[in-house]
């Protein structure tokens, strides 16, 4: 009885917490409030910010799973939570930081839109 009481709990403890909270893994929501940071910094429109915030965790969680150093240790061209090329850095390489993707990302979603974003990262995004 008393299992079937936890059970019932558990079912509406998920059924209720919202979508958006169960909808990436911990080491990709970390980043979350990094990609808003950015946005907060770099003055992005208020009516832009769902669409490029679900736009960079969708890109964290399918290049990275949110490990800035995805690449990194077998010394791979495409390197971080995004995966940028070498020709996203100007001078020193900061493509293993985590803050630095993130404010590239950023960057490069306010010099080319939404259109930027989808050529670099068409494949992981998808039609979103």
């Amino acid at each position: 009885m008393r299992f079937a009481r936890l059970l019932v709990l558990a079912v509406l403890l998920v059924a209720l917490t919202p979508a958006t909270a169960l909808a990436y893994p911990q080491s990709v929501e970390r980043w979350r409030g990094v990609i808003r940071a950015e946005m907060d910094a770099q003055n992005i429109p208020a009516a832009e910010r769902a669409w490029l915030e679900k736009a960079a965790l969708r890109c964290i969680n399918g290049e990275s799973r949110g490990n800035p150093m995805a690449g990194v240790a077998r010394h791979k061209k495409y390197q971080g939570l995004f995966q940028f090329s070498p020709a996203f850095c100007r001078g020193r390489d900061m493509r293993h930081s985590g803050y630095w993707s993130c404010r590239r990302f950023v960057k490069v979603y306010k010099q080319a839109g939404k259109r930027g974003i989808r050529r670099h990262w068409r494949a992981t995004i998808g039609r979103l």
